[in-house]
């Protein structure tokens, strides 16, 4: 038979196991929140990890095409240097008139028929070269006048 005293320690061990089982749901609510809350952290900084993963292969061709441009512009500049020292004594011979001239003065005619950007790094070279060979041809078509020493008994004449 069933005693009142053994009824009385069922309901006991009831009432905490409901109690618990309360305790335990609430905790899970909270537990599963702060998971979605984490979840979705976690998704925002997945999407900035791969901002900064575009951005850093942005940033890491635009270095490379700087470097490369870099060693374009050198190469031009090695080029024009030997080709200035082989040709500077065509230079002291008086050269036949070209179109530098007209292409120093309208630099952008020559740069707008070619298929040259005009703003990009080897047609602003062009340009330079252009306008330093026009400057050659005027030093060579018009040299500078020679003075004469005045000799050590001539008197000047200020009057």
């Amino acid at each position: 038979m069933i005693t009142l005293e053994q009824v009385k320690l069922l309901e006991t061990k009831v009432s905490k196991a409901i109690d618990t089982i309360q305790h335990l749901t609430d905790e899970n609510k909270l537990l599963r929140e702060k998971l979605e809350g984490y979840q979705s952290r976690i998704q925002e900084l997945e999407v900035l990890i791969q901002q900064f993963k575009d951005d850093q292969g942005k940033i890491e061709a635009g270095i490379i095409s700087a470097l490369d441009r870099l060693n374009k512009f050198e190469d031009i500049l090695e080029l024009e240097l030997n080709s200035k020292q082989s040709t500077a004594a065509a230079y002291e011979a008086e050269p036949a008139p070209d179109k530098s001239v007209e292409q120093a003065v309208h630099p952008q005619a020559s740069t707008q028929n070619g298929t040259v950007d005009p703003d990009s790094d080897e047609a602003i070279l062009a340009i330079l070269e252009q306008e330093e060979k026009a400057r050659q041809n005027t030093l060579t078509a018009h040299p500078a006048p020679e003075f004469k020493e005045a000799s050590s008994g001539a008197e000047l004449d200020i009057f």
